[in-house]
C-alpha cells in the first residue's frame, strides 16, 4: 500500500515511516521543508532503498487544500502526525488552532473527494480526558473527554471531525513518550513540572511502539473505525514522581524531595489497552527500556555535572521549587 505521511520528519514521524517500510507499505512524507527535514529525508530513503520500498517525498504546507490534494492521490491510507505540541499550542494559539484543526480538516477533505477514500489513522491523546488525579483509573477510549487548553481542545476538535465523516477512519489516544534525547526543555517547562503533584499516574509509551502501532491499523480490519489507547501496558504504569526521578538519576543528581512538587492534577493517567493490544499488538517496550535509554544518552552530561553535582542539585531544585501560595 502507498501511505501518506504527513508530519513525517518529527521524531514519531521518522520513526513512524521506518515502521510503514518494515511493514512493506510505500510512504509518501510530507513535511514544511527545512534543513532537518531535507537530511531525514535523504536517510529515509536509504532505508527505503535497502528495503525495495518506494519513498515519495514532497515538501509543502498542510494548510495549502492543493497540494494536500495532490499528495493523498492514489494513497490506500494516510497517518496524521503534522501538528504543533505543546508549550508552543498555548504561546501561539491562533497558529496552533490553523495548523492542528485546520490542517486535519483540510486533509480530510481531500480523502473525501477521493474515488476509494484513504484510511485516516489520527494520532490524539491520553491528554483529552482532562486532569485525572482524583479520577479512578484507567481511562479509556468511551472516557469523557475535557479540553483544558489549546492542545486538548484541538486533539478534541479533531476526533468529533473525523468521527462525523464519511471515510474510513482509526483514532488512536497515545500515551506519555517522552524523547530520551531531548536537549530543549525551557526552565518554564521544569517550573511547570515541578507544580504538579507526585502522585499524578503517567502510563508511559516508547516512541517504536506507538509507530508500530500507527503503521498496524492503516490495514488491520479490526481496528477501522475504534478509538484505541495506545500505552505501553502495565509495566509503563509510573508516576509522575518516578518520571522526574528517573531524570534526576541520568543526570546524576541523586533523590528529589517530595515537598519539591506542588499538588496539581495533570491530564495523565494509566490507561486500558487490552483492545490495543489485541488488535495492534505493538507493546515491547516497558519503562526500564526508557531509563536505561535516558542513562545512556545523558552519560556525557552525567559526567560533565559531576564535579559540582551537590551545588548545582540544590541550585536546580530552588529554581523549580513551586512558590508558597
Amino acid at each position: 500500500m502507498l501511505v501518506l505521511l504527513t508530519g513525517a520528519f518529527g521524531n514519531l514521524g521518522m520513526a513512524t515511516a521506518e515502521a510503514l517500510i518494515r511493514a512493506g507499505h510505500d510512504v509518501r512524507a510530507i513535511d514544511l521543508d527545512t534543513k532537518l527535514a531535507r537530511r531525514r529525508a535523504d536517510e529515509l530513503r536509504k532505508l527505503a532503498k535497502r528495503a525495495g520500498k518506494n519513498l515519495d517525498v514532497r515538501y509543502g504546507d498542510i494548510r495549502d487544500a492543493s497540494f494536500v490534494r495532490h499528495a493523498v492521490l492514489e494513497c490506500g491510507a494516510a497517518i496524521h502526525l503534522a501538528a504543533i505540541l505543546p508549550p508552543k499550542t498555548e504561546q501561539s494559539p491562533e497558529l496552533a488552532h490553523a495548523i492542528n484543526f485546520g490542517g486535519t480538516e483540510c486533509l480530510l477533505r481531500a480523502i473525501e473527494d477521493m474515488r476509494h477514500p484513504a484510511r485516516l489513522v489520527f494520532p490524539s491523546s491520553v491528554s483529552v480526558h482532562g486532569p485525572r488525579l482524583h479520577e479512578r483509573p484507567p481511562v479509556t477510549g468511551s472516557t469523557p473527554t475535557q479540553g483544558t487548553d489549546e492542545y486538548t481542545r484541538g486533539k478534541i476538535a479533531c476526533e468529533e471531525l473525523i468521527r462525523g465523516s464519511r471515510i474510513p477512519w482509526v483514532i488512536t489516544r497515545v500515551g506519555v513518550s517522552p524523547d530520551p534525547g531531548a536537549s530543549s526543555v525551557t526552565l518554564d517547562t521544569l517550573r511547570m513540572l515541578f507544580r504538579l503533584s507526585p502522585k499524578n499516574r503517567i502510563e508511559y509509551v516508547h516512541r517504536d511502539d506507538v509507530a508500530r502501532a500507527l503503521a498496524v491499523a492503516v490495514s488491520e480490519p479490526a481496528a477501522l473505525g475504534k478509538t484505541l489507547m495506545l500505552g505501553g501496558g502495565k509495566g509503563c504504569r509510573i508516576t509522575h514522581y518516578d518520571l522526574i526521578q528517573t531524570l534526576f538519576d541520568a543526570l546524576g543528581l541523586g533523590h528529589v524531595p517530595f515537598e519539591v512538587f506542588g499538588d496539581e492534577s495533570y491530564y495523565t493517567d494509566w490507561m486500558d489497552t487490552e483492545e490495543s493490544q489485541h488488535i495492534l499488538q505493538f507493546q515491547s517496550r516497558r519503562f526500564e527500556d526508557y531509563q536505561e535509554e535516558l542513562t545512556r544518552r545523558m552519560t556525557p552530561v552525567r559526567l560533565a555535572l559531576r564535579p559540582g553535582r551537590s551545588p548545582l542539585r540544590w541550585a536546580f531544585l530552588s529554581l523549580v521549587r513551586p512558590k508558597k501560595r
